[in-house]
Parts: structure tokens; sequence; C-alpha cells
């Protein structure tokens, strides 16, 4: 693990999205997965260490298949398609578990926010790691009927390694699944390239695919998700909600409920019913309004995508007349 930079980057957002905006982010994995749930593994502690410029680092990410059990047949094949534990091995931004009915599916996560962090090539030196190394990626290849030819030592090296442990995973009867979160909206400078918007990360991903050589129809294809995450938390959809949820709690227990009402009314006549709306709190409000509005997605979906995501919002919420003046009534 890396040190964290406590302003940017991928691992700091995906922190966030965990414990500050876990409801947010539970709900965007859901969707993603088609999971009726997930749980997520905390990730191991122990003594203080530090990086190799004596910075203090007081956590761990999940490294090799470590979170499974050690009988777990996944993990026991694991030992022989990669090289020994003094190499480091994978590690994961983050390990879940995904609910279906009474079923339970492994999830790992890896986080991007910039670019770059889409490049990599295989650093391995010692001939029979390599060895080993290009035997699994190659079985992996056949298993998804990739070329051989395609390379998968250099470019995108961790992407392929990482098809590599799924195919290990599910070819030993233990259910996994994997997402690649790509944030966009970060900061960025001249050495890193942040996307402002799902659409920026279109073209990079694309030279990915053709230089990995996935094709459509492999036996991992519905067990490979992909994420765009705002670093804000949320599409319009979410950010109004947000906006009408915090407005809600500016007021008096009595008089939200005759805001909800209020909102409700110029809603319907902006054209935007609301099914079975929630008035037990701005919270579930909130919710109702987004989720059971119809009209509302459909309104936001013409007008979604950043960079102009703040103006479209303040657009929205004057469309649809829900402006807070100074004396806290709607008009």
């Amino acid at each position: 693990m890396a040190r964290i930079n406590a302003s940017y980057g991928s691992e700091f957002h995906l922190l966030r999205m965990l414990g500050r905006h876990r409801r947010f982010f539970d709900s965007r994995v859901c969707e993603a997965t088609g999971a009726d749930g997930v749980e997520w593994l905390d990730s191991p502690s122990g003594d203080m260490r530090k990086d190799k410029k004596g910075n203090p680092i007081w956590d761990q990410e999940w490294l090799r298949l470590d979170f499974l059990n050690i009988d777990d047949p996944a993990r026991i094949a694991w030992q022989t398609a990669w090289p020994s534990v003094q190499l480091g091995g994978h590690n994961w931004d983050a390990v879940g578990r995904l609910k279906y009915g009474n079923s339970r599916e492994w999830l790992l996560i890896e986080a991007k926010a910039n670019i770059a962090e889409l490049s990599s090539s295989c650093q391995a030196e010692n001939p029979n790691s390599l060895d080993l190394i290009k035997k699994t990626l190659n079985q992996t290849k056949f298993d998804l009927n990739v070329a051989q030819s395609c390379n998968w030592l250099n470019g995108y090296y961790q992407f392929c390694n990482r098809l590599a442990v799924l195919n290990v995973m599910n070819t030993a009867g233990t259910a996994a699944r994997m997402a690649f979160v790509y944030f966009y909206g970060d900061v960025g400078d001249s050495t890193r390239i942040c996307p402002s918007s799902e659409r920026g990360w279109e073209p990079a991903l694309t030279a990915q695919n053709m230089h990995v050589g996935l094709c459509p129809g492999h036996h991992l294809e519905d067990r490979l998700h992909k994420l765009f995450v705002d670093v804000r938390c949320g599409d319009l959809s979410q950010r109004f909600g947000s906006q009408l949820e915090f407005f809600l709690r500016r007021h008096s227990l009595s008089r939200r409920k005759e805001l909800m009402a209020e909102v409700e009314e110029r809603l319907e006549r902006c054209g935007i019913e609301i099914h079975q709306p929630n008035y037990d709190s701005p919270w579930a409000f909130g919710v109702s309004v987004i989720e059971n509005s119809w009209g509302l997605r459909d309104l936001i979906h013409k007008m979604r995508e950043p960079p102009e995501a703040a103006a479209n919002l303040n657009q929205l919420l004057s469309m649809l007349e829900v402006v807070v003046p100074s004396d806290g009534h709607l008009e």
C-alpha cells in the first residue's frame, strides 16, 4: 500500500466512498453487479510500519487471495499459478461479499482516478517466476478465447493479471466478480490526466481493450464490471436529492411535510409525478423523488455529464422551481 494522498487519487476517493458515502457507493455497486447487497471486508491492520521515506503506514490492503479460507480451492490453486509470496503478489483496493438471495460471491475492487494508472508492465526478473507468470497468463488467454499473440506482459499488465486471478477463482469453483471503478472529476495536473466525465475515460479504455484482445462472449464477461463514479458522490439525480434533503432539514418538523407537498406539487406541474412519495424523513423523501420519478430521471439523463454538471444542477433546480430564497420558502 502506497502512502495515501489526503486530497486526491483513487485510493483517497475509494476510502471516501467506503467511509463517508457508503449508501451511494453501495447502490452503484449493486446496480452494476445486479446484487441484492454488498458487505465490505475490513482491511488488515496491525503494528505501524513505515514506507521507504519513513512515513507511517497503519493499514494494509488485502494481498493475493489471503481473504479466502486457507483450504479454499481457489487459494490452493493460486499457490501453483503465481510466484511465491516474496514478490508481494496482487493487492486489492477493496474486497467485498455480494448478496444474491441466499448466495454470496466475492467482489474484488480496482480503482482508478487518472489515465496513467491504467498502464503497467511486468517487473518480474527471476526466470522461474517469469515463466510461471507467462504460463498462467497464456492459460487465461486460452480460457477467454484471446489470441496468444496479445501482449499481456506489457502495456496493461495489471489489468491482465487481474483477469488471471478471476479466472483461477471461478475455475476452482469460488464464485467471484471484479469491478473496475473509474472515478471522474478528480484534481489533475501536468502529470495526472483526470477525466472530467465518464466519456473522458472512453479513449483510454478503448485502447486498453484493443491491446488486451478480449472478445464478447467469454466466460468471465458477466463477472467483469465497470463503474464510473463522480468524485462529487452522485450524478445529477443524486446531487439533486441531496440538495433537496439539505433544504428540508433546515426547517422544523412541522414545516417539512408542508414543503414536501409543495415540492411534489411543483414537480407534477413540470410533468414529473412521484410514485408513492415517502414523507417519513427528508432523506426518505429525497430518495423517493430520485427513485420513483421516471420523468425526473429522463430529464436529468438529457442534461447529465460534467463539466457542465454544476450549472446543470442549478438549471434543473430552477426548472423545477425548487428555489431556496432567503426567507426559506419556495417561490
